[in-house]
């Protein structure tokens, strides 16, 4: 009886122990199909909206745009090559974008509305702007359109010789390789003292190139490396608000010791036009052209002072100084090599003076502490020159699309994203391989565990069995001997009371013994069945239980996540209302204003004192819908040279920009935009027309 429970105990954990796995098989199918069906694919969807927002301010036609993963695809007509470069720069400064495919057809419009211009008019000496609000593709703007007023004659600027601007795929570090580099040089040889100990495997390098409104910088330097002081000091100096950052810092490159001493040399530079430093190996080269010898002398001092352990190359011209001039001869000095006492002075005096600026820096920082908006505004400064680096990529990329060699550079740009994707498709795919292959070990183990654990199972229940089995022949022989000694008992009864009767007596004993021995074996045949079948009907009453529980968990399960997908919906749905509402209220207050007249100085960016005014009764709305995001977008007509227009306009948004920064609107909240003479409200054939496409644009998201 002890054997039959023990098996019956067994047969139940078993069961228990499939019913368990069968829940975790279901369970990890249920998170495999939810991250399948419902969080790739939300994923894609939002970078797809995230993407059509992007491009919405620089093209108001339907364009397709599909996600796969982080690779995006535009597809649609579009009317240049310039507002292809545009659309596609734009996209690719999305956030989470990994990879930009164009499908973009160019298909080019006819304006039978433009008219040639004898002479090329400048902008009015003083702009006066009058709002109305436009809806212009479903979205509300403020559009400031000008007024007529009589041009006046300018004399037309001379086109610039073409220089190579880099496609979408170029980066601007490739377009500052491209500048030449001044021809005449003088060569300052001085031999490198550092300590062997400081050597890695790599040295480190930098290339700091001014060009137009744009600061590169580029390198490799040490992890341990203060990049970003480098960085904020290169833009205070040389004065720029956009910088290219291609600064890598590495583990395999020695630490850039000079790093404090480039910190004294770029103020002393900021006067200078083209100007360029460049440190390889132990070779610096400093380039540009300084407004007078002065400026040249004192950077060449501070680089011999605080750079002497460096070979310097200066190729610095004078302004105004002819090539021919001494001043300007390439000469070569030999500098002698500097001794360990020098060198740890030069190295100490730099510390001093780093100390010093950490000091100044320190007290500014206090300062800045003291402004209500400070932290967040500095937080967000990187991330807005980030948006201005896009934009003039955009900017130049258009420029790029008239320059002989674009096509090679799209095609050589082409190859690399693919050489770039077929890489990551790569490592993809030996990832995918690398999963596939410990699912694979994982299975056989729990194969094997399994298999294990079936044959513990096997080996358990042939014991069982073969106790079973000797406990019912001990039973047997047990009886066996009792049934021969009672018959042993009645032959001697039967000897002994009459002999005569002893064979019937024999006979009707061994009759009485085969009857008694058949009943028992059909009693116990009789237990055995029922037993089995008993143990037949728990056992699918437990697998019918565990299969119910199971669908029922499945079922619980797919209530959960449609109830969660319906719950998302309506929170979408209802933040889109409510952006929606805000957008109409923004829209109608905007409309209540008193007068949105703005003035700016000729030629310039500067605000008059009545513009300010019209500015802070548009930053007193956004104050009252804090959540409300605007897009500064400014325009020109179409005259003069394409690239000042682009310039003066986005010169004109960004100041719009700052003062409603300044009067409290959130930098999160608030992004300018120069567009040029793109997207004319008239045509540029008349005065008046051009007058009313000179504006500026607020457009609410």
């Amino acid at each position: 009886m002890k054997t039959v429970n023990k098996q019956t105990n067994h047969q139940r954990g078993r069961g228990s122990a499939l019913v368990w796995i069968l829940v975790w098989l279901l369970g990890v199918a249920g998170i495999a199909w939810t991250g399948l069906n419902y969080a790739v694919p939300k994923f894609e969807r939002k970078l797809q909206i995230a993407v059509e927002e992007s491009i919405t301010a620089f093209n108001a036609d339907s364009l397709s745009v599909a996600a796969v993963g982080r690779d995006i695809t535009l597809a649609g007509e579009v009317t240049s090559e310039d507002e292809k470069s545009v659309l596609l720069a734009a996209a690719n400064s999305t956030p989470g974008v990994g990879e930009i495919r164009s499908e973009l057809t160019i298909v080019p419009t006819v304006n039978t509305d433009s008219v040639e211009p004898k002479d090329i008019p400048v902008e009015p000496a003083l702009q006066v702007a009058t709002a109305e609000i436009l809806p212009i593709d479903n979205t509300p703007k403020v559009v400031l359109v000008e007024p007529a007023e009589k041009p006046v004659a300018e004399t037309p600027t001379p086109t610039p010789t073409p220089t190579p601007t880099p496609t979408p795929t170029e980066t601007l570090s490739e377009v500052a390789t491209e500048q030449t580099t001044p021809d005449n040089s003088t060569l300052l040889a001085l031999n490198d003292s550092a300590s062997a100990s400081n050597i890695a495997t790599q040295k480190p390098n930098i290339s700091i190139r001014v060009f137009g409104n744009i600061l590169s910088i580029e390198g490799n330097v040490a992890k341990a490396d203060d990049t970003t002081g480098l960085v904020q000091n290169a833009l205070s100096s040389f004065n720029r608000d956009i910088v290219s950052n291609d600064l890598r810092q590495k583990d395999d490159v020695q630490s850039a010791r000079w790093i404090s001493a480039l910190t004294q040399i770029m103020p002393l530079m900021e006067s200078m036009s083209d100007a360029q430093i460049g440190i390889t190996d132990q070779q610096m080269t400093l380039s540009g052209v300084a407004p007078n010898r002065t400026v040249h002398d004192a950077v060449v001092k501070e680089a011999l002072t605080s750079m002497g352990y460096l070979s310097l190359v200066e190729k610095i011209k004078i302004a105004n100084e002819s090539a021919d001039s001494e001043n300007n001869a390439e000469t070569v000095i030999e500098a002698s090599e500097p001794s360990d006492e020098e060198i740890a002075a030069k190295e100490r005096e730099a510390a001093r003076l780093q100390a010093v600026a950490a000091a100044e820096a320190a007290d500014e920082a206090k300062k800045a502490a003291a402004k209500a908006r400070a932290d967040e505004q500095a937080r967000l400064a990187a991330q807005a020159a980030e948006k201005a680096k896009a934009e003039e990529q955009a900017r130049l990329a258009a420029e790029a699309a008239e320059k002989a060699r674009a096509d090679e550079q799209a095609r050589l740009a082409a190859e690399a994203a693919a050489k770039a994707k077929a890489d990551e498709q790569a490592r993809l795919a030996a990832e995918a391989a690398e999963k596939e292959r410990a699912d694979e070990q994982a299975r056989l183990a729990a194969e094997e565990a399994a298999k294990a654990k079936a044959e513990e199972q096997a080996r358990l229940a042939a014991e069982a069995a073969e106790k079973a089995r000797a406990d019912e022949q001990a039973r047997l022989a047990a009886e066996e001997a009792a049934k021969a000694k009672a018959e042993e008992q009645a032959r001697l009864a039967a000897e002994a009371a009459e002999k005569a009767r002893a064979d019937e007596q024999a006979r009707l004993a061994a009759e009485a013994a085969a009857k008694a021995r058949a009943d028992e074996e059909a009693r116990l045949a009789a237990e055995a069945a029922a037993k089995a079948k008993a143990d037949e009907e728990a056992r699918l009453a437990a697998e019918a239980a565990a299969i119910a529980r199971a669908e029922e968990e499945a079922r619980l399960a797919a209530e959960a996540e449609e109830k969660a997908r319906a719950d998302e919906a309506a929170r979408l749905a209802a933040e889109a209302a409510q952006k929606a509402k805000q957008k109409e209220d923004v829209q109608a207050a905007m409309s209540n204003l008193p007068s949105l007249r703005i003035l700016f100085d000729s030629e310039g960016n500067s605000l008059t004192a009545a513009s300010y005014d019209v500015l802070d009764q548009v930053a007193d709305v956004l104050l009252d819908y804090p959540d409300t995001e605007v897009i500064v977008e400014g325009y020109t007509d179409a005259t003069g040279d394409p690239r000042r227009n682009m310039d003066l306009s986005l010169r004109r948004a960004t100041t719009v920009r700052d003062y409603l920064i300044q009067r409290g609107v959130s930098i999160y909240n608030v992004r300018a935009i120069g567009l040029g003479a793109a997207n004319p409200l008239v045509s540029n054939a008349t005065p008046e027309g051009r007058a009313i496409n000179r504006r500026i644009e607020f457009t609410f998201r």
